[in-house]
């Protein structure tokens, strides 16, 4: 995904990629930045973490830190370190999800058909976006989905929580007890 720094559309630009290729689709991505010259002095790690910009400190939380920013104007030897900077970032996606790189069958349909001058009559691109915005809705409602479960899953996450930290939870409800009896011995003496 591709944004330039500062812009205010990361929550747009995330709601597309998961239309367009699902909700997982996320866990895929690496956030390529541009106008990195914006930045002055200040690191790109620094100018994220620090950011206002609560959608765009989300949604790299959410591609698990996976991001890099290209200056516009590097030249020569600036441009090859921009490249290896995002190789590495690819590779760190590669190595912590072997042979998970996200694939749209789609997309390689539509590099058939450029390939191959669109098809006879204009009917195999017809097809071909018909496809497209079958898939489009199929992720639309996917998204919806999980978005209508994100509360159980919430309170499923909260209930592992509690089971993993039970004797923490055993100890806050017996002090949430105890002082429930104190302040009721107090209020009852006054």
């Amino acid at each position: 995904m591709n944004s330039a720094l500062g812009e205010q559309t990361a929550s747009r630009s995330e709601t597309r990629v998961k239309e367009v290729f699902g909700a997982d689709a996320m866990r895929h991505v690496v956030l390529l930045f541009t106008r990195r010259e914006d930045l002055g002095g200040e690191s790109l790690r620094e100018f994220v973490t620090k950011t206002n910009n609560r959608s765009l400190r989300s949604l790299v939380r959410e591609c698990e830190g996976r991001y890099c920013a290209f200056d516009n104007r590097a030249a020569g030897p600036g441009q090859r370190e921009q490249l290896e900077e995002l190789m590495a970032v690819v590779e760190r996606l590669d190595r912590e999800r072997p042979g998970a790189f996200l694939r749209n069958d789609l997309f390689f349909e539509a590099q058939r058909l450029q390939r191959d001058g669109g098809g006879a009559g204009g009917g195999a691109r017809g097809s071909y976006l018909a496809q497209v915005r079958a898939q489009v809705e199929k992720h639309k409602r996917d998204l919806e989905e999980s978005e209508r479960c994100c509360a159980p899953r919430a309170l499923l996450g909260a209930k592992k929580w509690i089971l993993l930290h039970m004797e923490l939870c055993i100890c806050l409800v017996w002090c949430s007890l105890l002082l429930l009896l104190i302040l009721l011995t107090i209020w009852y003496h006054v």
